[in-house]
């Protein structure tokens, strides 16, 4: 068992992990190349990927996502990245509204965020980004997904992969009754991912393209500490199951892959568990070579580590002793 918050969220010194979406696109190595850029050693390559426009939506702030978009020279490919910009009042306002949190830290985070963006730039450009174009956005906003949608299109002529990966701040505690939060994380983490979805759906559908959801293992099974968060884990596996059923029935040419994570070892996501849960995070880089190769293949499910998918089956297959032994796995001291 795995817990949720921030898998997939790259904060202060951790975009080199997210990187490895970067060369996705590359004509020839590109498996190579993502597993270089995160520092693992490279695997043999079966052939040369095909070259695609893509755009990946990645969370770093209580409700912020921006695009970035990385053009490659060769005509018809770029390579994406989303990093988080946007000013300290707007982060500040939302972060103390949302969460709680003393000013001190959420100012720190927004600062170490903003210094990053040079040098995720110039990491894109030495992996071989010609232009780099990037567009803050507010996930909780219902009106800017369709606008991140259609810079995406004006930027690059069309979309064939769409990542969605963007998630607000999670706190990894028990239910504390604060409804209006979950109203707030439900917005951020499943209704923008909706509506991104569907303002993209035209142009993936004319470029036989796909939709990439990075779920998480709390949206198959539901762990203590993430209430809220579980929720809209659960709503996005419900939401794009069911719409692939459809696509399918109706012969629309668009492939969802939805990507089930464990716990990674993000900065935040082991800040958030620390001491709360007996389990070993998995590597950032390699959760996101599995994303790359699910969203290639065009495969239905993604589940990193492997060995979730498993986990999976057997709380399916055993009701009477499961709540047990995934309670084990977590630590609680009553007040």
């Amino acid at each position: 068992m795995a817990a949720g918050p921030a898998l997939g969220r790259s904060r202060g010194g951790s975009e080199g992990r997210h990187l490895l979406r970067l060369r996705a696109g590359a004509r020839s190595g590109w498996r190579r190349e993502a597993r270089g850029a995160a520092g693992l050693a490279p695997r043999p390559v079966a052939g040369p990927a095909p070259a695609f426009r893509a755009v990946s939506l990645h969370g770093g702030g209580p409700r912020l996502a921006a695009l970035r978009i990385s053009a490659e020279a060769r005509p018809g490919l770029s390579a994406p990245l989303l990093h988080p910009v946007s000013s300290a009042a707007s982060f500040l306002r939302c972060a103390v509204r949302s969460a709680g949190y003393p000013e001190a830290p959420i100012l720190q985070r927004l600062l170490s965020m903003i210094v990053s963006v040079p040098w995720v730039i110039e990491k894109c450009l030495t992996l071989g980004a010609k232009k780099i174009f990037y567009i803050p956005a507010d996930m909780c906003s219902p009106s800017e997904p369709e606008r991140v949608v259609q810079f995406a299109v004006q930027k690059l002529g069309g979309l064939d992969y769409l990542v969605l990966n963007h998630i607000g701040m999670t706190c990894f505690q028990m239910w504390a009754g604060n409804v209006e939060y979950t109203h707030w994380l439900m917005q951020v983490n499943f209704f923008s991912y909706v509506a991104l979805a569907t303002a993209a759906l035209p142009t993936l559908e004319k470029n036989k393209g796909s939709l990439v959801i990075v779920s998480s293992l709390t949206g198959k099974i539901p762990t203590p500490f993430t209430t809220s968060y579980s929720a809209t884990k659960f709503a996005l596996d419900g939401f794009f199951s069911s719409l692939r059923h459809e696509l399918i029935m109706q012969k629309r040419n668009v492939s969802i892959t939805l990507c089930i994570l464990g716990l990674i070892d993000t900065d935040t996501a082991l800040e958030n568990t620390r001491g709360k849960v007996h389990l070993t995070a998995s590597p950032a880089p390699e959760a996101a070579l599995a994303i790359i190769q699910g969203s290639a293949t065009r495969v239905q499910e993604v589940f990193y580590p492997w060995w979730l998918q498993h986990i999976c089956c057997l709380w399916v297959l055993s009701p009477s002793d499961r709540d047990q032994v995934l309670q084990s796995y977590y630590n609680y001291s009553s007040p």
